[in-house]
């Protein structure tokens, strides 16, 4: 499918592949999708600073150093100076960056997700959101930032959902009563609609703008008093409410002074409202708000439930009752009030075909629209055959290499975690492997790292992975609920696999690797292999601490303690797609006991907190506690309540009249007759290493660096702690 992105060359319309409906979300044939001039202007320059020089790109984005003098509170300046040089080296090799552009499209739905009951095929919708409603030819989009589009509505004009979605927010966070006045700063695109919105609901709207064609345009729309200079601006507000001054302003204009909030804070009466909606600078004279007591109120984004994952991507409405107008509601109040005629956008609609989108963006960054328009819009050839569009695959310009590896290995869900550790560490081995394909589920992303990597394709369908015949093995880095799945479909299909733990979410799928692992074919070294992404074992100081402990073969006393700090409830790895953070988090530690006893477990138990407090769950505070039939015991004190000032991850083992204190892999401190330290500066905690072995034992054919049943035991420790905990 064809798809704007923003890049380093500046606005491309690129060939990406088409995404995958998820269960959730809705997937449609895009018409028309909706330039926002604001934000998409602000993202081509964020897009430009970065790549700009260092210094630059640094004076241009002041949160960096605020991040870095927070970073040095907290880890202190070594640690901090480490991740400043990464993220240089980062910014460095991404020398092809794509950001899609676009968050407001309209179109028809060709296929639904099992879980999507308000939408059917051949509907017509307009949807929202950034990296979902994109200028694509394809998109996938969660049922609760879709609506149906009513009739006496056209498709140019839905289009723009989410900027007059933007224009009702600021509307309802006014808290306007009938015959109040209004001022509205800035006449753009969400100016021109705010001041609609407020006309139909009978408010005396006053518009400024210091460009006259939309002084011009208000005017053509029926905002009869609006002014391009600031002192008839004043004069007509004093006129009409009696030098009192306007109840409630909002400012929709974009700009890097504080001119426009300071308009509004002067015309605003004593105790009144003002409502800011544009990117405007927030600086201004404090004794005005003081002296008049004027309420400054934000506005953000569509409404109630934007950003928030269990209502967008869950699609778990808020209760009307309680919460009237959501993101969704305040879409659909939008799209009625233009089938009914109260609001006009298309008459200040510029439309460009796809193929001519450079040119667009051009008219938008040089403001040189016709003077009857305020806004941009694309238009999609739908004639063209739609499988054409459905393409999930697309090669690089290396699929025809030969390649001289003996390996190949596709990455499948490459997010953070995978872009920042395993996509880096196997460029390291580029003598070993090379990487054939990138999964992931945005086309633009996919295609942005293969690109980087050298990878021979870049796919959003995991069966393209699973039918490459040059790819060996597959490296699964997706969210947690997605692991063992395609695992086995990776098995079935002659692939080895390096899965990201957890290796299982529950006890069925850790019954369907054990099948595997017992299955006798399984025995045999020529067999593709299964390694879970348990890395802690692999670590240069762990690895020299089991050296140490096997030389007299007693039996263990361990004490870890994993201090992961707090994370928000809303986050996936706390929700169904994480499973909590004993199951995908804790499993490290499960594994590197199974990995210094060396044995099987004999009895185990586990307490938790007991709160009230949905900050912090039961299955990230609690203790759990091992007994080894070696002899050995382990016990681990896992927290998300204590601060990140102290280290993360600890480790003490006890043996022969030894200590052994592992500090955050960065030490290894041996308490004996003649005590030591062993340094590891880096903190290395293993991922090159285990990744490093799982490649070499592809290569060479040999069982997995992990034994099966060690994997499987430190999978049936996360679960049978999760159990007790729950149910504490």
């Amino acid at each position: 499918m064809k798809q704007v992105v923003a890049s380093q060359n500046g606005i491309e319309l690129i060939e990406s592949p088409a995404p995958i409906c998820g269960k959730r979300e809705i997937c449609v044939e895009v018409h028309y999708s909706f330039i926002s001039t604001g934000t998409e202007l602000s993202t081509l320059e964020q897009v430009e600073g970065s790549s700009s020089n260092l210094s630059k790109h640094i004076i241009n984005n002041p949160n960096l150093i605020k991040k870095a003098g927070s970073k040095i509170s907290a880890k202190g300046i070594k640690s901090t100076l480490k991740d400043i040089n990464q993220y240089v080296s980062k910014r460095k090799s991404q020398t092809y960056k794509l950001t899609p552009l676009g968050y407001s499209v309209s179109g028809k739905v060709i296929s639904v997700g099992e879980d999507v009951t308000t939408f059917s095929k051949g509907d017509l919708v307009a949807c929202a959101g950034a990296t979902q409603a994109t200028h694509s030819e394809i998109v996938c989009v969660p049922e609760n930032l879709s609506v149906h589009i009513p009739s006496n509505c056209d498709l140019e004009s839905a289009s723009s959902v989410a900027v007059g979605s933007i224009a009702i927010h600021a509307i309802h966070q006014s808290k306007l009563r009938l015959g109040e006045h209004i001022l509205i700063v800035g006449l753009g695109t969400v100016g021109i609609i705010t001041a609609q919105l407020a006309n139909a609901a009978g408010y005396r709207v006053i518009g400024y703008d210091p460009d006259e064609n939309k002084i011009n345009i208000a005017k053509s729309l029926g905002i009869r008093d609006t002014e391009n200079d600031i002192s008839q601006v004043t004069n007509l507000i004093q006129i009409q409410t009696g030098h009192m001054g306007v109840d409630t302003s909002i400012v929709t204009a974009k700009s890097n002074s504080s001119l426009p909030l300071d308009t509004a804070i002067k015309s605003t009466k004593q105790k009144g409202r003002v409502v800011i909606v544009g990117d405007v600078l927030t600086q201004f004279d404090r004794s005005d708000i003081l002296a008049k007591e004027i309420e400054i109120i934000p506005s953000y984004s569509y409404g109630p439930g934007r950003q928030d994952p269990i209502y967008e991507e869950f699609g778990i409405d808020y209760p009307y009752n309680h919460v009237r107008w959501t993101e969704n509601r305040n879409m659909s109040e939008y799209l009625r009030l233009i089938s009914n005629s109260k609001i006009d956008i298309k008459s200040t609609i510029k439309s460009y075909d796809l193929s001519s989108v450079k040119e667009a963006y051009e008219t938008l960054k040089s403001s040189s629209l016709d003077n009857s328009k305020v806004s941009i819009s694309i238009k999609y050839n739908t004639t063209i055959e739609k499988e054409s569009k459905l393409t999930t695959k697309i090669l690089t310009d290396k699929s025809n290499n030969v390649s001289k590896q003996p390996i190949g290995i596709a990455i499948a869900g490459a997010g953070k975690f995978a872009q920042n550790t395993h996509l880096p560490n196997l460029k390291k081995m580029k003598s070993l492997v090379h990487i054939t394909g990138i999964l992931n589920t945005k086309g633009s992303k996919s295609l942005e790292l293969a690109e980087m990597y050298n990878a021979k394709y870049a796919t959003t369908s995991y069966q393209e992975v699973l039918d490459d015949q040059e790819t060996n093995a597959i490296l699964i880095s997706t969210r947690h609920d997605m692991h063992n799945k395609m695992m086995l479909d990776a098995i079935n299909s002659g692939k080895s696999v390096f899965v990201e733990k957890p290796l299982a979410i529950n006890n069925d799928e850790l019954e369907k690797f054990k099948a595997i692992s017992l299955n006798s074919l399984y025995k045999q070294k020529s067999q593709p292999i299964i390694l879970t992404g348990f890395n802690r074992r692999f670590s240069p100081l762990v690895q020299k601490l089991s050296e140490l402990l096997s030389i007299t073969h007693e039996p263990l006393n361990i004490s870890y303690q994993m201090n992961v700090g707090y994370l928000d409830p809303t986050h996936w790895l706390r929700n169904s797609e994480g499973y909590g953070r004993n199951i995908g988090e804790a499993c490290h530690v499960y594994d590197l006991f199974t990995f210094l006893t060396n044995s099987t477990i004999s009895d185990m138990s586990a307490v938790s907190i007991n709160t009230k407090c949905k900050s912090h769950s039961k299955n990230e505070n609690f203790n759990a506690i091992f007994k080894f039939k070696n002899g050995s015991i382990a016990n681990l004190t896992f927290t998300s309540m204590g601060s990140q000032k102290y280290p993360k991850e600890q480790m003490i083992v006890y043996q022969s009249e030894s200590v052994y204190l592992l500090d955050d892999y960065k030490s290894l401190n041996v308490y004996n007759s003649t005590p030591y330290t062993i340094q590891n500066p880096n903190g290395s905690k293993g991922h090159l290493e285990q990744l490093q072995s799982f490649i070499n034992s592809v290569i060479n054919k040999t069982y997995p660096p992990i034994p099966y049943w060690h994997q499987i035991q430190a999978t049936h420790m996360a679960l049978e702690v999760e159990r007790l905990i729950i149910n504490n």
